[in-house]
């Protein structure tokens, strides 16, 4: 009885061991992949800011780009001469507010897919810390 009694004990210190060894490796992963969210929603969140920065940007330009076209043919117009007129007509085509309106719509449809990443990141790395306590 006193042998059954000292192998159970030792199975139980080894099952113990074993089930501690898993348990912090099953942690170490853990706090390696919240480690990699929480850089994943920092790169997402620099990303947003260049994003918003870039079209800015894109509408300064054409917005610069629309009042140098009207400057430039009322340049052109006030020569009075004939072979401007086509070249007018040419820079006064460019659809500026077209492109945009492009942007805008470009942009307003690719924030929502980032938000909504940015929330499950978020959501999971909240799930993650409260099982890795």
């Amino acid at each position: 009885l006193a042998r059954i009694e000292k192998d159970c004990n030792e199975a139980k210190q080894e099952y113990d061991r074993r089930f501690n060894d898993t348990t912090t490796k099953i942690n170490m992963c853990l706090n390696q992949v919240q480690s990699l969210m929480n850089c994943f929603s920092s790169t997402i969140q620099r990303q947003n800011e260049m994003i918003y920065v870039l079209k800015t940007s894109l509408n300064e330009c054409l917005e610069i780009i629309k009042i140098t076209n009207q400057a430039l043919c009322l340049l052109l117009d006030k020569t009075g001469e004939q072979q401007y007129k086509d070249m007018i007509q040419q820079i006064s085509a460019i659809p500026l507010e077209d492109r945009q309106t492009s942007i805008h719509k470009f942009f307003s449809a690719y924030s929502p897919l980032i938000d909504e990443i940015t929330m499950k990141i978020m959501d999971a790395t909240e799930k993650l810390h409260i099982h890795n306590g």
